[in-house]
């Protein structure tokens, strides 16, 4: 009895370890792809009611004294960085379902055209410096927050290329505080009675 409680234990321990073995294989080389996915889940949307709210901020502020190329711009960039987003949502739904390196590139490359079109927003000329100060900073918010989860892309690719792989973890702002920084941004006054109103008017997250 005891040689069969012992032998027992002994196949009992083996499993464990092995268990332990493939648990910690997971952690070291699955954990970030299901967190770079939840990232994306959680702050796209944000990121893209972000986009919307920029939109309606310049549509309140069209019948100010802008100058109309300014505005074509601007409205040209913000469109263009709210369609980009959407892009790469629904890349990262068929990433999500279908997860291989053909998407991810696709991904990636969706993902940079909203970095350069964020970066242009930076960069607008001709615009009052009330509405200037509004728009730089929302798109730095978004621009900030969409880099911090790009720059997952790299470890993600790689992990899906070399078995093994280790992968550094950036983690953005949760859903939570970008939507508060967001709508403290739209909440500062800027002195300019004009643009406060066109603020009061622009959606909150």
């Amino acid at each position: 009895m005891r040689k069969f409680l012992t032998k027992y234990h002994a196949v009992f321990v083996l499993l464990f370890l092995v268990s332990s073995m493939f648990t910690t294989s997971m952690l070291i080389t699955g954990c970030a792809v299901p967190t770079w996915l939840t990232d994306a889940t959680n702050l796209l949307p944000v990121l893209i009611s972000g986009a919307a709210s920029l939109l309606s901020f310049i549509a309140a502020i069209s019948g100010q004294t802008i100058p109309a190329a300014a505005l074509a711009e601007i409205t040209t960039i913000a469109n263009d960085v709210e369609t980009e987003l959407k892009v790469v949502e629904e890349l990262i739904g068929e990433y999500n379902t279908t997860p291989n390196e053909t998407v991810l590139q696709k991904i990636d490359a969706a993902a940079k055209l909203v970095v350069a079109n964020l970066s242009k927003l930076l960069a607008v000329d001709g615009l009052p410096d009330a509405v200037n100060s509004k728009v730089q900073s929302i798109a730095q918010l978004l621009l900030t927050q969409f880099e911090a989860w790009l720059s997952l892309l790299p470890a993600v690719n790689a992990a899906t290329a070399v078995a093994g792989a280790r992968i550094t973890i950036t983690i953005p702002s949760t859903k939570k505080d970008l939507k508060s920084q967001f709508n403290a941004i739209l909440d500062a006054p800027t002195g300019d009675a004009a643009v406060d109103a066109a603020l009061q008017k622009t959606k909150r997250l």
